[in-house]
């Protein structure tokens, strides 16, 4: 699958990669990914970028590939923020809790390219 290709492409260090997530409202591009965790298949990707025109922004993509069959993969995004007045991270969208709101937005379009 494509996350297994990457995280091979990303350990190795031949390649760099951008991931671009658009939500209604919010659009993350990213300026770097790393692998930061491998484990069978799971893998996790951290990085940062921005979102619109704020710089500042990180996010953290899990994601597990299976080997085939009936279920599929999955993945969990997270994107967040330092408040700069208080110091608090702000989590601007994550799909692994059961948010309402503006966190409660679909994904509606993403990608990861490679460079």
């Amino acid at each position: 699958m494509a996350g297994r290709g990457l995280g091979r492409c990303l350990e190795a260090g031949t390649v760099s990669a951008r991931l671009q997530f658009d939500l209604p409202g919010f659009a993350f591009r990213s300026r770097d990914v790393q692998l930061v965790e491998r484990q069978e298949a799971l893998q996790v990707f951290e990085g940062s970028g921005t979102a619109g025109s704020k710089d500042g922004y990180r996010s953290r993509l899990g994601s597990s590939v299976t080997g085939g069959g009936s279920e599929s993969g999955r993945f969990g995004l997270k994107i967040w923020h330092t408040d700069p007045a208080s110091g608090k991270e702000v989590i601007d969208y994550d799909n692994a809790t059961a948010a309402s709101g503006p966190m409660s937005r679909r994904v509606t379009g993403g990608s990861i390219v490679q460079d």
